[in-house]
């Protein structure tokens, strides 16, 4: 066995050797920086193990197989050579964003922010080989969600865009005529990122249920998804900066904020009042998979301007079947470049600050 890297956990818990689908435990003697594996299992695991730092912990085991880390780097230690090698790995890593996520990482600036936040997260691990970091990325997900923050920041908050937001206290008007049977709404809200329009929306359901009693029996529900689990989990806590509520003028909607004050800051938290009227499940979810809930209104306007123009297209094919008929669907100005495509073959028309109506089913 080899190791890579030194820390100062005493104690290697797990290793996972992939090709077998095997537990192997070991202590790390911090003398001399081994870790003590039975012989008959170091034949059995012909494996390289590097030990790297993480944000949860000093060290974390990786599972590479022999010879992997001097492939394609001409040897550890030269630096010249794991330049260049870098560079053909930085392509690869680029690749398997692009396939697992739909990314477009062939143009700038997203290429550039991917570039910084890799080289970003390499040095907090310690792992200068792109060629390791790859096979990190494939099998750590703790990693992986790592630089996923770093790529797509939260670049959000409350109300952005109002005008269109807004529409909404006509458009679930609409929605409630149609419905006859089903007293209930949902609405899908797609990269959600930390939840500030997440929560813009549920102020405005709660508002029309305050003005409009025949409301009151009506199930209103927002699910809320993105592939940064870190997100997620501050979306759920609704807890926000006064910078994030700085767009909303609204004297209703910041009755719905419980504010704090520390020291000189200010912290808004959204009160329970507004969690009861509307329900509101967050979860981790990849725009490249399906989605099983069959929402009235999608909105999807803080994701699509990573990706390429293909996966956009196979992700407004996806979110045409979800819709029902005359469902509603809030997106960017991003999908300028091939609007006028998805809505001939596809069948939406245009209703006004890009927002667009399902024709048909």
């Amino acid at each position: 066995m080899h190791i890579l890297g030194q820390g100062n956990n005493p104690i290697l818990k797990t290793v996972i050797a992939q090709k077998y689908r095997k537990l192997i435990w070991g202590i790390k003697n911090k003398a001399r920086g081994l870790v003590n594996i039975p012989h008959r299992l170091r034949q059995r695991f012909p494996f390289h193990v590097s030990l790297l730092g993480t944000p949860k912990g000093p060290n974390f085991p990786i599972i590479l197989p022999r010879g992997y880390e001097t492939k394609g780097t001409g040897g550890i230690g030269n630096k010249n050579n794991r330049r260049e090698a870098n560079r053909d790995k930085f392509k690869e890593i680029c690749d398997f964003l692009s396939k697992k996520y739909g990314f477009n990482l062939k143009q700038e600036p997203i290429r550039f922010v991917t570039h910084e936040a890799i080289e970003k997260r390499t040095k907090a691990i310690k792992c200068e080989d792109y060629n390791i970091y790859l096979h990190i990325l494939k099998t750590n997900k703790n990693e992986l969600q790592q630089l996923l923050k770093l790529i797509v920041p939260p670049e959000t908050s409350f109300f952005r865009t109002p005008e269109q937001l807004l529409r909404l206290k006509t458009i679930v008007p609409e929605i409630i005529k149609r419905k006859k049977y089903d007293r209930s709404l949902r609405i899908w809200c797609a990269g959600c990122a930390t939840g500030e329009e997440v929560w813009s929306i549920a102020m405005i359901l709660h508002s029309l249920q305050e003005e409009e009693p025949g409301l009151a029996d009506w199930k209103f529900e927002i699910h809320a998804t993105d592939i940064v689990e870190d997100f997620l989990e501050i979306a759920e806590k609704g807890e926000y900066s006064s910078q994030s509520v700085k767009n909303i003028k609204n004297k209703e909607f910041l009755s719905l904020f419980n504010r704090f004050t520390e020291k000189t800051k200010s912290k808004y938290y959204i009160n329970d009042e507004i969690k009861k009227t509307v329900k509101i499940i967050f979860k981790k979810h990849n725009l490249m998979k399906d989605f099983n809930c069959k929402p009235d209104i999608i909105f999807c306007r803080n994701v699509l301007i990573y990706f390429t123009q293909e996966r956009m297209r196979e992700v407004l094919e996806k979110i045409h079947e979800r819709l029902p008929k005359d469902g509603y669907l809030f997106l960017t100005d991003v999908v300028g470049a091939i609007e006028g495509i998805f809505r001939v073959s596809l069948g939406f028309k245009h209703i006004g600050s890009t927002i667009y109506q399902k024709l048909h089913k």
